[in-house]
């Protein structure tokens, strides 16, 4: 199982909103597609998922590195 985390999108970026997620828990991920779009304080950011497979467990918000979801190969 691959951890998502909450990739640091700028040198002061230090936490994050998950604004929407383009999959569903159970949905089948590629690598690359868009997975979720993220809303810092300048701005909002559609983010790729690092991996394939199936999506387990979804967050709402997270600082930069903390958990916000898993997939599952």
């Amino acid at each position: 199982m691959q951890t998502l985390t909450m990739p640091k999108m700028g040198i002061t970026m230090n936490s994050a909103t998950i604004v929407s997620w383009k999959k569903k828990v159970g949905d089948t991920v590629k690598q690359g597609e868009p997975l979720y779009e993220i809303e810092t304080e300048k701005s909002t950011i559609g983010v790729d998922s690092p991996f394939a497979g199936i999506l387990k467990e979804e967050g709402s918000s997270a600082n930069v590195d903390e958990v916000i979801g898993y997939i599952e190969e």
